[in-house]
């Protein structure tokens, strides 16, 4: 009983957050038109805001390595050039973390795009959404991601491409790597790992698995960021995927001892 009134409480917060926002930036632009590139700057930082205040919101208490005293991976390399952070996946939650602590656009799933409240500000955000079952529009995000890189933002992406329990990291899906030999770009890898039992998306929906974890009081969460790996553009695409899986299982267990056994 507790738990829903606290998820009730929170979602409710979330909800007039998003709405507030959404309402400021439209004012913002409408008053004052910014360039595309004053855009894409406002909308980064209003992200990650949203990342840390949500984060809070729901009773995240984050516990990272390699993150730089700035508090937030910058999204681009010392040329300008934008990053691909890789990361496993466990958590309804795992967006927030990362908007919080990493600078940059996510790859989501499509269906996102038309939920209530949620798929609005993602819409608005420039998520990059993905159906997974769609080669087509597998092709044409990985055209967007090259774009977003190019342009000097990071997006960050989830390659097993749906959440699992436990701290087994499972076959990437290729999208990223290709970015990355295409580009040039530095792949960035994330770990991450909950603290405590049953915080993991498993088998139930969506909105089941949010009303668990967000009804919690506190979610302890372990977030690792790895050096940036750099290849050539020539290189193997198997030994990319092997090198990448490797260093974010390595990460996973440094995530891991920051939260303790779970």
């Amino acid at each position: 009983m507790l738990s829903d009134l606290r998820f009730g409480a929170r979602a409710s917060v979330f909800a007039a957050y998003v709405m507030g926002t959404l309402a400021a930036h439209e004012v913002k632009v409408r008053v004052r038109p910014p360039t595309e590139e004053e855009e894409e700057l406002i909308i980064a930082g209003t992200m990650t805001r949203f990342g840390r205040r949500m984060s809070r919101l729901f009773g995240i208490e984050a516990v990272t390595s390699g993150v730089p005293a700035q508090g937030y991976v910058p999204g681009h390399d010392a040329s300008g050039l934008g990053r691909v952070f890789v990361s496993n996946h466990r958590s309804g939650l795992d967006i927030l973390i990362t908007m919080a602590l990493l600078e940059g656009k996510h790859v989501s799933r499509a269906d996102l795009a038309g939920w209530p409240v949620i798929g609005t500000i993602a819409r608005r955000a420039g998520i990059l959404f993905v159906d997974r079952e769609s080669k087509r529009s597998a092709a044409a995000v990985v055209h967007q991601m090259i774009e977003t890189v190019n342009a000097g933002r990071a997006v960050i992406i989830f390659p097993e491409g749906t959440t699992f329990p436990g701290d087994e990291v499972r076959p990437f899906k290729p999208g990223a790597f290709a970015v990355a030999r295409r580009t040039g770009c530095e792949i960035v890898p994330v770990g991450l790992a909950y603290g405590g039992q049953g915080l993991s998306f498993d088998e139930e929906s969506f909105v089941e698995h949010m009303r668990r974890v967000a009804g919690a009081p506190k979610t302890r969460v372990g977030l690792a960021v790895g050096e940036p790996l750099s290849f050539a553009r020539d290189a193997d695409p198997t030994t990319v995927n092997d090198t990448v899986h490797q260093r974010v299982s390595d990460l996973v267990k440094q995530a891991r001892a920051l939260v303790g056994p779970a």
